[in-house]
């Protein structure tokens, strides 16, 4: 598999996404997980909801399904929050499926000493790289009642990996916020695994959506700059302008 992607336009609102109904690739789920279209980018999304601390989920990659099977893997995903999230929301797993624990995973204040900062972890899930900015404050990494776009990238090592993340306003193509690592762990296995929504029993009982998932085991780090975009065809570098003082100057040729 090098690319894959899935929009849930074909759902049955009310329904749980699963490869019977529109949803395949879709290996597991748990809480609550339903087509909806309150929220989507299309005509339909999924809505998640986790009541206390239970989690809220879709996991695609197994070898029926959709075998992602790869040393680096790339996940790209819509999310829209009505308010401040917190918790894990996008992690990838190794091809242990006795494995419990994610090789990456962006969250928001799993941790209570992050004050509600976007943080990184590796497979070790005590190394974190946390954001500048804490979510709900001025520049927020996460606004909320619009989509954001959240991005993980992992290479496959036992050692000097490299797992980053960045978070978009939507389509943008710079990013709200980055954060990186070339110094983890990840796995010495393959990477097989997205898990998407609440992964984490962190209090967040409050519905969110995701949308528009692509996964993709052959990409170019997208999150990193230069930044890449889907052309239907191949990654291409998008054009970034950088602001002088006095006018706009193209940094980055598309």
């Amino acid at each position: 598999m090098a690319r894959y992607s899935a929009n849930y336009e074909n759902g049955i609102v009310g329904f749980s996404p699963s490869t019977n109904n529109a949803a395949p690739g879709i290996a597991a789920r748990s809480g609550s997980t339903v087509y909806a279209t309150e929220q989507s980018r299309g005509a339909k999304s999924i809505r998640m909801t986790a009541p206390d601390t239970s989690l809220a989920y879709v996991q695609y990659g197994n070898p029926t399904e959709l075998s992602l099977d790869s040393t680096s893997l790339l996940a790209s995903v819509y999310f829209y929050f009505t308010e401040l999230p917190a918790g894990g929301f996008l992690a990838i797993y190794d091809d242990d499926s006795a494995n419990s624990r994610p090789v990456a995973r962006l969250s928001v204040n799993y941790y209570s000493a992050y004050a509600r900062k976007l943080f990184l972890q590796d497979a070790e899930m005590s190394t974190s790289w946390s954001s500048s900015v804490a979510v709900g404050e001025v520049e927020d990494p996460i606004p909320l009642n619009r989509w954001v776009r959240m991005e993980l990238y992992a290479t496959a090592a036992a050692q000097n990996a490299t797992i980053t993340a960045a978070v978009f306003d939507g389509d943008s193509s710079v990013p709200i916020e980055r954060l990186t690592s070339n110094v983890a762990r990840t796995t010495a296995g393959r990477l097989a695994r997205v898990r998407i929504g609440k992964l984490s029993e962190s209090s967040y009982p409050t519905p969110f959506w995701v949308d528009d998932v692509l996964i993709d085991t052959e990409a170019p780090d997208a999150t990193k700059s230069p930044y890449y975009k889907w052309n239907g065809t191949a990654y291409k570098p998008m054009s970034v302008s950088a602001w002088t003082g006095t006018d706009y100057v193209s940094v980055i040729e598309e």
